[in-house]
């Protein structure tokens, strides 16, 4: 019955993905002010400067926000999660993007019109830090678990089963969140501001990703649904129950 904690890890570690959906392009340009824009339209749902840089409307620009939270949200609606533990995964991810830490830095151009922006990139450790408690609850649940199972209780469903390791990460998480995150060194990245054929700048969508991909620390988790996935393929029981 355990061998299927490893897969709910793959998903739980899927949950941390951010996806930033706006690229929208502009025609006289700030470099440095168009990357803070977007930036701060996407993680922070500031609208001002966006507004004033791309012409959109306030409601236009609130949906940037609300894109980037919804396909965070999807990654996880395969779960059938209870109305109120969903709502407060919703809520918890809308915290813990509003809380990444980025500075935007200096501008440089090149001879095709392009622009590099710098920006120094504060990892979250919110996941590495929870990542050993959330080994450790998940597995007294699956003992705790097994031992009412022994004693005559029902056997959960998949879909129970799910939702309890789910609500015990919210929980880990929350709490976190509340106690106050940590981050740590910071790491410079360059962002591309690049000229189109039509004379407008666009942010490369790869750019972005590589972004996303420093906001959050997740060298623990990445290496826990390696782990999960090799233990699936050779049939090994990665939960360490019987």
């Amino acid at each position: 019955m355990w061998k299927r904690k490893g897969k709910y890890i793959v998903g739980l570690v899927l949950l941390i993905g951010i996806a930033l959906c706006v690229c929208s392009c502009i025609r006289i340009i700030d470099p440095v002010a168009y990357t803070q824009a977007i930036l701060d339209v996407t993680y922070k749902n500031e609208t001002k400067q966006y507004m004033e840089l791309t012409g959109a409307t306030q409601e236009d620009a609130e949906q940037v926000f609300e894109s980037n939270l919804e396909t965070t949200a999807k990654i996880y609606k395969n779960v059938k999660l209870p109305e109120e533990l969903e709502n407060n995964y919703n809520q918890l991810f809308k915290d813990i993007i509003m809380r990444v830490q980025y500075t935007v830095g200096e501008a440089t151009k090149d001879e095709d019109g392009n622009y590099v922006v710098d920006v120094s990139v504060y990892p979250m450790m919110l996941f590495d830090d929870t990542y050993e408690t959330f080994r450790e609850k998940s597995a007294e649940y699956a003992v705790n678990l097994s031992n009412s199972v022994m004693e005559g209780t029902p056997v959960p469903t998949e879909e129970e089963m799910q939702q309890a390791v789910y609500q015990i990460y919210y929980d880990i998480l929350k709490a976190e969140l509340d106690a106050g995150l940590k981050y740590g060194r910071s790491e410079k990245v360059q962002i591309h501001v690049n000229k189109t054929e039509d004379g407008t700048y666009v942010i490369p969508e790869e750019d972005i990703r590589m972004l996303d991909s420093k906001l959050i620390s997740q060298e623990k988790l990445a290496g826990a649904s390696e782990e999960a996935v090799a233990g699936e393929k050779d049939g090994v029981n990665v939960s360490g129950e019987e």
